[in-house]
């Protein structure tokens, strides 16, 4: 059945509440809700990217700083808590745990809007990772238990749709607080909503039957966390798919992180501008880019699997020069004319890799699965790559610095900007010696997102032979 159909009410209300009178509707009003709540999770952790510069301005900090509340903060205990609520999801009542763990994240995001030190920050931040962590998990589950494995693909894609969507969202939203009303009411707009997502999640969804579409067999299994992660390592398929998802979250991050304040550092643009022309290139390509992927994967792969990681090899590869001409830009609109190409490429690994992912897992290992490639996604990507990118510009910033005869940036200019008895040189060095350092770090990470790539066609060798 195509989504464009719809669901009539009486659906929904037999699919909530009436276990033996689930039909295809209710699998899709499922998925959308979903989706909604993947939004939310990525409304909540995104935001933070647009928010970066007036913290940063505001709390006196450095790059590395933004990297650790970007990236760091969220990711340690979102990926570590994520197996512990995995585990809880492979036995108990998914809807109950994702419905539980919205109201943890909300709460905890709208917190992030009172912090007054950049400890505080960070400790809101790290709650709010604890509270994510069981939302893909759970949804991922409960995924492969209504749809079958020839149209999981597609599934993910749509589900998919909630990072591009989400972090549209929080961009624009909180580009235009900030212009309006400060950093701190984007935290508090964006987070309370969540409670009343809760609360549509626990009455309208039902938990379904594990393992409907997979042999009784294994559906009745539950193997540990070991056998888990060791069925993953010792696939070829799937250890490669994992590595070069956690690359290619390294590698992006460690730049993507950094392309709003760069933005605003090279470019005279308002925030709200800035949110507009990174949710444009990014966000909305991503969200297109993500679907296509599925369809494309979904319908190639019934003829020859190795298109599942086909597909993601190759749009990596041709955005990388794509990217590379971006960043090289002197003005914005040549940069968004390189970068929304780019966008529409490089999106296009993650519906087929968890599609891939979870045809070879069991279907009480799915949920651990995906904590699982989210520890590694999380632990090493969303939490490194944004303290590398970071790091590289602080670097580069001091290199620059001290290039005009001057020393130490970091101290010379708080938070990327002179104070007001600087003098004259140091006044005129702060702001392009900045934009300079950022411009520079995304031009040198974006070519080693050719590592990722290659990983994901070492996969295509071994995929057509697993099951």
């Amino acid at each position: 059945m195509a989504i464009g159909e719809g669901f009539a009410h009486h659906d929904i209300a037999a699919g909530a509440h009436d276990g033996a009178a689930e039909g295809p509707r209710y699998r899709w009003f499922v998925l959308a809700i979903l989706v909604v709540v993947y939004i939310l999770n990525f409304m909540d952790r995104w935001i933070i990217t647009i928010l970066l510069q007036p913290i940063k301005e505001e709390l006196h900090l450095a790059d590395w700083e933004l990297g650790l509340l970007n990236g760091f903060a969220f990711a340690i205990l979102s990926s570590t808590a994520g197996l512990k609520l995995a585990r809880m999801a492979e036995r108990g009542n998914r809807v109950t745990i994702l419905s539980v763990c919205i109201v943890a994240w909300s709460i905890l995001t709208a917190c992030c809007g009172l912090a007054g030190t950049f400890w505080q920050l960070l400790l809101a931040r790290m709650g709010v990772g604890i509270g994510e962590a069981g939302g893909m998990p759970a949804s991922h589950s409960l995924l492969a238990d209504y749809f079958p494995p020839d149209r999981r693909a597609i599934a993910h894609a749509i589900y998919g749709l909630g990072l591009p969507i989400g972090g549209l969202l929080g961009m624009v939203i909180g580009g235009i607080l900030v212009d309006h009303s400060g950093w701190r009411s984007a935290f508090l707009v964006v987070g309370l909503p969540g409670i009343l997502i809760a609360l549509l999640v626990r009455l309208m969804l039902r938990e379904p039957p594990r393992g409907r579409y997979d042999p009784p067999a294994l559906a009745d299994a539950t193997p540990s966390f070991g056998a888990v992660a060791r069925g993953i390592w010792q696939r070829p398929t799937s250890r490669h798919i994992v590595i070069g998802l956690t690359l290619a979250v390294l590698i992006g991050n460690s730049g993507t992180s950094f392309l709003a304040p760069y933005l605003l550092r090279r470019f005279d643009l308002s925030y709200t501008e800035v949110a507009l022309l990174v949710g444009a290139t990014n966000f909305v390509t991503a969200a297109i880019s993500t679907v296509v992927a599925g369809i494309i994967a979904d319908t190639l792969g019934r003829n020859d699997r190795r298109w599942y990681m086909w597909v993601p090899a190759i749009g990596i590869v041709l955005a990388i020069p794509l990217n590379l001409a971006a960043y090289a830009q002197d003005d914005w609109i040549g940069l968004a004319l390189f970068l929304a190409p780019a966008g529409l490429l490089v999106a296009t690994y993650m519906a087929p890799s968890f599609a891939t992912l979870h045809n070879l897992a069991q279907p009480r290992a799915r949920a651990t699965t995906s904590a699982i490639v989210a520890l590694c996604m999380g632990l090493i990507g969303a939490s490194i790559g944004p303290l590398l990118g970071g790091l590289t510009i602080d670097l580069l910033a001091e290199h620059y610095f001290a290039a005009r005869g001057l020393a130490g940036f970091a101290s010379a200019c708080p938070g990327g900007l002179a104070p007001a008895d600087a003098s004259a040189a140091i006044a005129a060095a702060c702001g392009p010696v900045l934009a300079r350092a950022t411009q520079m770090s995304l031009l040198a990470w974006a070519p080693l997102m050719l590592w990722p790539a290659i990983h994901f066609w070492i996969a295509s060798r071994h995929i057509a032979t697993e099951r």
